[in-house]
């Protein structure tokens, strides 16, 4: 049978009492989408049968992260291809942007694709890019017209978020730099997720013991956070864009910026620094590495009032399907009469371990 690898809109019942084990309420606590434990390491707590999946850890890295972005930026423009940019006007996207402009990328080259919203997060991009001649897309579905690029680098901004941290700080602030088993069982409440005392001190242990694997300790809320962004919410993100192409020859054209492993290396490095400062109660110092990088080259200082982005890349409905990365490949599953809460029991048992299975 088919091992599961990756899912888009695959979710945990988070009333249900049958995913109790240490990654799937842990997950059900933080995003409730069924995702890999990257680095295989609490793959076998899971009812899910996931495939045998060991990320490199991470490493060390002194490298500065506006250097990163040069390199990698010069390694897709040396690749030929036009580029086309999922745009939302928030940080991550215009980053891609500037970057690939900034190291050579030919202007007519570049497309930037958008979904209108009531609410711009950087209005200056946009009429930057009219006044430069710049290809500009509105369309109602991103996800449907970069489906359709072929020959080409279709380029998100997904991970870039995990790389500073964990967005879910935006849900309760005062959690940051509190200690972490506390703040956890604080924040699993929050949720809906309720676990007794003795379960809470397995959940310590084991999480103590995932973080020694990366040679780190856990302290504060914030590291815990971002381990768990980082080794169990990454898989999800990594393989978005690509779980919602409707063909192989639309996957062979993404490109996740964020992803590639120097930007792993660095944000590994950094965590040491997330518990100095709570970047996510302040709009100024949120992702401000990315936003210095994108004011050395417009010298725009709006751009530091940019707080994140929580724009659509489409207009539909995307829980009325669910998209599956296996052992066997790319698979879409849908229901006719749109119960999203029966196909995700069904899908589920596709994926569960045979002792689980109805």
């Amino acid at each position: 049978m088919a091992k599961l690898i990756a899912a888009a809109n695959l979710r945990y019942c988070i009333l249900c009492d049958r995913y109790r084990d240490p990654l799937s309420v842990i997950e059900k606590s933080f995003q409730p989408f069924v995702s890999i434990d990257r680095f295989g390491f609490l793959n076998h707590y899971s009812p899910f049968d996931f495939a045998e999946k060991q990320d490199e850890l991470p490493s060390y890295s002194d490298r500065k992260f506006s250097d990163i972005i040069d390199e990698v930026a010069t390694e897709i423009v040396a690749t030929g291809k036009p580029a086309y940019i999922p745009f939302s006007s928030g940080v991550d996207s215009t980053t891609i942007l500037v970057a690939l402009l900034r190291n050579g990328l030919p202007k007519d080259k570049l497309t930037a694709i958008y979904f209108p919203q009531e609410h711009v997060a950087y209005p200056f991009a946009f009429e930057w890019l009219q006044k430069e001649g710049i290809n500009v897309v509105k369309t109602q579905n991103v996800f449907a017209y970069t489906d359709k690029v072929r020959d080409s680098l279709v380029i998100p901004g997904w991970c870039a978020d995990i790389l500073f941290g964990s967005t879910w700080h935006q849900v309760k602030p005062s959690l940051y730099n509190e200690p972490w088993i506390e703040a956890l069982d604080t924040a699993m409440r929050l949720r809906g997720v309720s676990v007794s005392q003795r379960s809470l001190g397995i959940l310590k242990d084991v999480y103590d013991d995932y973080a020694s694997k990366f040679g780190l300790k856990l302290e504060k809320f914030c590291e815990f956070a971002w381990l768990q962004a980082f080794g169990l919410r990454w898989n999800y993100w990594e393989n978005a864009q690509k779980l919602r192409c409707t063909s192989q020859e639309a996957r062979d054209c993404v490109f996740t910026f964020f992803a590639d492993r120097r930007f792993q290396d660095w944000s590994f490095s950094n965590f040491g620094n997330l518990s100095k400062e709570d970047v996510f109660s302040n709009n100024a110092k949120y992702k401000l590495l990315l936003k210095q990088y994108i004011y050395e080259y417009w010298k725009d200082e709006g751009i530091f009032t940019v707080g994140k982005s929580h724009g659509r890349l489409t207009n539909e409905d995307l829980s009325k399907s669910i998209t599956v990365l296996d052992t066997d490949g790319y698979h879409k599953f849908s229901i006719p009469n749109g119960n999203v809460a029966r196909l995700n029991e069904l899908v589920a048992q596709n994926y569960l371990k045979e002792e689980f299975r109805e």
